[in-house]
């Protein structure tokens, strides 16, 4: 019977703090410049790669 009554009023002070918490705006992501870090030295395949994935990632931010 007291666990029942300390889930119940546990469940309203849940409820009683999601009511009043104010809703989170989203922003536009990303808001900074998103840096790559290769960790290998550069001309490698690695360093290609990277190079490749971060100019598609900013065609297509660009396109949003």
């Amino acid at each position: 019977m007291k666990s029942m009554l300390r889930f119940t009023l546990q469940a309203f002070c849940a409820l009683a703090l999601a009511a009043f918490t104010p809703a989170a705006s989203a922003q536009s992501y990303p808001v900074k410049p998103v840096r790559f870090v290769v960790p290998y030295p550069p001309g490698g395949p690695t360093d290609i790669l990277g190079r490749a994935v971060a100019q598609r990632s900013a065609r297509a931010s660009a396109s949003r």
